[in-house]
């Protein structure tokens, strides 16, 4: 994981970069942001997680011609690719799990997760309609393998309350970087961005027992995920007396 603390750390020193550039990019006061992009896990999470997807939703303050802004952001992740298997002890030797009827139950692992954050920002701005945006910030992530039933077939050992002890759910402080090209046509009816996201989590397990693993599910862990996404951006206010800088 060192690589990937370096990575972090960079990222970070960027973003502190732009924030300190001057810019005379403007925006409207108070914007509203829905995103979706395809996300990767990195090191350890590698061999539980493949490709995900993010749906997320931000709200910005600008505050003037600077460029500089403050917002809110709010992440869900989702994934059908789960490469670790907690669900091994209750297969057979040919990789089925039987409900109680006897019968061959359909159960799905899933990758679930959400994140927010509290991000400080600035658009560089590069011509009339658009810039470079900026943003970073703490947060808290969450992330886990949900285990999907078969509506049909009922596992004991699955049973509301026994999924948890299976879930290797994790979460804890984070930090949240994300570059962005960002372009506003000159009426501002067309604005949204495109950019790399990443979230850098210092995740403990947070579960008092595995069953698969016999223990507790306590160990301190960093996780890594990295994404591109779009983001459609809608203004809420705008004051009466603002100019438009395009």
């Amino acid at each position: 994981m060192k690589n990937y603390d370096f990575l972090a750390r960079k990222l970070v020193f960027l973003a502190t970069l732009i924030l300190s550039t001057s810019s005379t990019y403007a925006q409207d006061k108070l914007v509203m942001g829905f995103s979706y992009g395809i996300q990767k896990p990195l090191g350890r999470l590698e061999n539980r997680f493949g490709n995900g997807f993010a749906a997320s939703s931000e709200l910005t303050w600008h505050f003037n011609k600077s460029g500089l802004f403050a917002g809110l952001d709010g992440a869900f992740f989702f994934g059908d690719q789960v490469k670790e298997d907690v669900l091994s002890q209750l297969r057979t030797s040919q990789g089925f799990i039987y409900g109680n009827d006897k019968s061959i139950a359909n159960i799905q692992l899933r990758m679930r997760g959400w994140m927010a954050a509290t991000t400080l920002g600035k658009d560089w701005t590069l011509t009339k309609v658009s810039a470079i945006r900026i943003k970073t910030g703490p947060a808290y992530a969450v992330h886990r393998i949900r285990i999907q039933d078969d509506p049909q077939t009922i596992v004991p050992q699955l049973a509301t309350g026994y999924k948890n002890g299976y879930d290797r759910l994790e979460g804890g402080p984070a930090v949240y970087v994300y570059g962005a090209y960002h372009y506003q046509s000159v009426d501002s009816r067309i604005r949204f961005n495109l950019g790399v996201e990443l979230l850098y989590i210092f995740s403990s397990g947070l579960r008092s027992y595995q069953f698969d693993l016999m223990q507790p599910y306590f160990n301190k862990e960093k996780s890594l995920f990295i994404g591109i996404k779009g983001t459609w951006l809608l203004p809420l206010y705008r004051p009466n007396n603002a100019e438009t800088w395009y």
